[in-house]
């Protein structure tokens, strides 16, 4: 199951155990989704290269922990907003468009400063599709029911803006919403097998090792602080098992500021950790 699902059920275990919350007040999640979206054959749909086949022989994943600045981000919003600048965005970005836009830029920088070149880049962005299909059964389904939304940079010379990283994510993933608001059970499953298929799994990007690929997953609304079995709320966090190049975005305990956790090649590690642009939104 998803980490939306995990999360929730842990929360809701604990407001019986602890908070002793009578169950028709508890959330409980439904099994309805398999009534839709019913067994299928996806050796038919799914090419074979477009499945992760692990880590690249050459990697070494490490992990670093760090806290996003929010007095720094504010900043950002209102620069990158602001109306006297005839190149501001006509939206307000959201804090993870903007510090995933700071992770990506970070990374492929680090990317340039090793091989001498800006490469392309493909993130996978984890999508929680609860709510955002018509049926009542996709509202709070228990399980996995989450869409990997594929977002490439193709670089255009060697500069690289916040605001096009920003513009890339939103627009990416405002289609992916957007269709699959309309779309029947079938046109969704057929949208993820496109995806991967056109990505993970195509000529041009899933199979090329001259392409830098990297998850970015945000749990900022997971209910993770709030558990408290009776050994206290948590308060060392940690995620993933070092098989790909993931950022995790979680949430601080106080809820105002966004942690990272940052699985990445330790080649990269070393650049980021210098990058002042980047420190310059970070609390390590």
């Amino acid at each position: 199951m998803d980490g939306w699902a995990s999360f929730t059920f842990i929360y809701e275990w604990f407001r019986v155990c602890k908070l002793g919350i009578p169950a028709e007040k508890i959330n409980f999640m439904s099994f309805d989704l398999a009534n839709i979206f019913g067994p299928r054959d996806i050796t038919t749909i799914f090419e074979a290269s477009a499945i992760f086949h692990g880590i690249r022989p050459d990697s070494k994943i490490v992990a670093k922990n760090f806290v996003m600045d929010e007095a720094s981000l504010s900043k950002l919003r209102d620069k990158l907003t602001n109306c006297h600048n005839p190149e501001a965005l006509c939206f307000k970005p959201s804090r993870v468009e903007m510090v995933t836009a700071i992770l990506w830029r970070a990374q492929l920088r680090a990317s340039q400063a090793i091989s001498g070149k800006v490469k392309p880049s493909l993130m996978s962005f984890p999508l929680n599709l609860r709510g955002k299909l018509k049926y009542p059964e996709t509202v709070n389904p228990f399980g996995n029911f989450i869409i990997e939304v594929p977002i490439a940079y193709e670089p255009k010379g060697t500069k690289m803006e916040l605001k096009d990283f920003i513009v890339l994510i939103r627009e990416a993933v405002q289609k992916t919403v957007d269709y699959c608001g309309e779309a029947s059970t079938d046109e969704v499953v057929d949208l993820v097998a496109n995806l991967y298929n056109q990505s993970y799994g195509g000529q041009d990007w899933g199979t090329s090792d001259d392409i830098e690929e990297f998850t970015c997953s945000s749990l900022c609304s997971f209910h993770m602080q709030e558990a408290d079995f009776g050994w206290g709320n948590p308060n060392l966090m940690h995620f993933g098992s070092r098989h790909h190049q993931v950022f995790w975005l979680y949430s601080t305990q106080c809820g105002n500021s966004i942690a990272v956790q940052m699985d990445l090649k330790d080649k990269y590690i070393h650049f980021i950790e210098r990058d002042q642009d980047f420190l310059a939104f970070t609390k390590f």
